[in-house]
């Protein structure tokens, strides 16, 4: 189950990163996003790391900014959390 902040997350870095809403490479950075964020959450619970709500947007960013990346859209950048315990998670899920 993905938090209700999820389902329209990614309308504010479109928008900042001049993003065509209808660019084919949104609906499958929407998949890469929501699945690196699900393991992202898998493996803080197997490291018992516990995130607040807080933590689990600043997590759900990340993800969206990674799968953008991934899927070869050009993403403004974003402050990167200071947070290095979150990045690891991502970075984890990535690979």
């Amino acid at each position: 189950m993905h938090p209700a902040w999820a389902s329209g997350g990614h309308t504010s870095l479109i928008k900042r990163s001049d993003i065509s809403l209808f660019d084919s490479r949104l609906r499958t950075a929407r998949d890469t996003r929501f699945n690196l964020y699900e393991k992202s959450c898998s493996r803080a619970a197997r490291k018992e790391i516990h995130l607040d709500e807080s933590m689990m947007f600043e997590l759900f960013e990340l993800c969206q900014y990674m799968a953008f990346k991934i899927c070869g859209l050009k993403v403004s950048s974003i402050e990167l959390s200071g947070n290095q315990e979150l990045l690891t998670l991502v970075q984890e899920a990535h690979k």
